[in-house]
């Protein structure tokens, strides 16, 4: 009986640590660095972690550019900031810088066929858009996950 209970326990904590290592394997993140272009493949079960250093106290926030019919293939989620300080639970502070976040993952509704550039542009909201301003960009390229299984 005891036997059983081990074996019991021991098979519980080999799946829960399968599972903790595809929850891990199914997210990619990438910190950008401003003024490169990045490239990142990307499988329709992961989800790409984007983060880009910023200073939201300064009015300067990374705006996703306008977004073309070709990248409709891809949905965005904007992502709570975080503080760059070691302790991550603090509020954001004045003049304290922070990273900003998107959650990139392909639509499963329309898969993308093609690599698609995604770029920010660091800028002020309530000036006009500059040729000067800050970019960084992703190169997204799409790999099939699909394995074949043998016959």
């Amino acid at each position: 009986m005891k036997f059983r209970n081990v074996l019991s326990i021991l098979s519980l904590l080999m799946l829960t640590a399968c599972a903790s290592n595809t929850a891990q394997f199914n997210t990619v993140a990438l910190t950008l660095v401003p003024g490169l272009t990045q490239p990142v493949e990307l499988t329709a079960r992961q989800t790409l972690i984007a983060e880009i250093p910023a200073n939201f106290t300064t009015g300067y926030r990374w705006e996703l550019n306008q977004r073309t019919r070709e990248r409709r293939c891809y949905l965005f989620t904007e992502l709570a900031p975080l503080p760059q300080a070691e302790k991550q639970e603090e509020p954001i502070r004045m003049g304290a810088p922070t990273v900003q976040r998107w959650s990139i993952k392909i639509d499963p509704q329309f898969p993308c066929t093609t690599d698609q550039l995604i770029s920010w542009t660091y800028r002020r909201a309530w000036e006009p858009l500059n040729t000067q301003d800050t970019t960084t960009q992703v190169l997204l390229k799409p790999v099939s996950d699909l394995i074949s299984s043998p016959r």
